[in-house]
């Protein structure tokens, strides 16, 4: 014979699993009618010279924001077959959706068949430029006489072994006459501008973009009839792993969205009109 109490405790059971069902039924539903999530972006990882490096830090969380795609930068010489240059870690194997570096680095890379010949895109030019310590009087660079003068009358003068510092040493110098004056008081460094502001050197030469961010220095660009802009360009691996993201990122560097950070660097965006 049922119970009373035994009754009253299936009346629990019963209203219990009946929830429980109503719960389970509503979360299927849900989760039915919700709209599908995006698929997941994968991280671009990109190798660049240091030239334009201030502006892709400024650029990579807006590109994060619009396109949901996460960017990690690496940074290697446009120029050298060992260490960190960009073109020896290719030549290792190392895997990169992108490369930035010095146009003629690339087309090398394109002729050895390391970056897709059709991914080539020209993103800025970029001045070259002499680093003074702050405070120091300006300099007058404004014609070739000029820069001559001032070159000269320095104690001593710093520059890398990057673009800018072969330019300077193997056209520059001797176009002004002065190769073999400049050769004694010549202190390489890895850092034109930080070389100056720690009193190494009077006067230091590299890319602006790459002058501009050092602290205790004032930044000159150089005639262009001295030193004609260099040309940055991006290209795509071939081993790349993700080419089809690679290209919309490239493309988006290109696009005005990023010519303000670009010019903020002390470049000029290639495309610009």
């Amino acid at each position: 014979m049922r119970t009373k109490s035994n009754y009253s405790y299936s009346l629990r059971l019963t209203f219990r699993a009946t929830a429980l069902f109503s719960v389970l039924f509503a979360a299927v539903l849900v989760s039915a009618q919700a709209p599908p999530s995006a698929p997941a972006q994968p991280q671009l990882n990109i190798l660049i010279t240091p030239a334009v490096q201030p502006a892709l830090e400024e650029l990579t969380p807006r590109y994060l924001a619009d396109h949901h795609t996460a960017i990690k930068i690496e940074t290697g010489g446009s120029m050298g077959t060992t260490g960190t240059a960009i073109p020896a870690r290719l030549d290792r194997g190392e895997i990169f959706d992108v490369v930035i570096l010095f146009d003629a680095s690339l087309d090398d890379l394109i002729r050895r068949g390391k970056v897709l010949p059709d991914s080539k895109v020209d993103l800025v030019n970029s001045d070259i430029g002499v680093a003074v310590k702050t405070g120091a009087p300006k300099p007058d660079i404004s014609t070739l006489e000029a820069l001559k003068k001032f070159l000269l009358g320095a104690k001593s003068i710093t520059y890398t072994a990057g673009v800018s510092g072969v330019y300077v040493r193997d056209v520059m110098f001797p176009m002004l006459g002065i190769a073999d004056d400049m050769k004694a008081k010549t202190v390489m460094s890895t850092g034109a501008a930080a070389a100056v502001a720690d009193g190494k050197a009077e006067l230091g030469i590299q890319q602006v973009s790459e002058l501009m961010p050092i602290k205790g220095v004032d930044v000159y660009a150089l005639p262009h009839a001295a030193a004609k802009p260099s040309v940055f360009s991006a290209g795509i691996p071939v081993n790349a792993p993700h080419p089809k993201e690679a290209r919309v990122y490239i493309d988006w560097l290109t696009s005005p969205a990023a010519y303000d950070a670009i010019r903020k660097a002390g470049l000029d965006p290639f495309h610009a009109k």
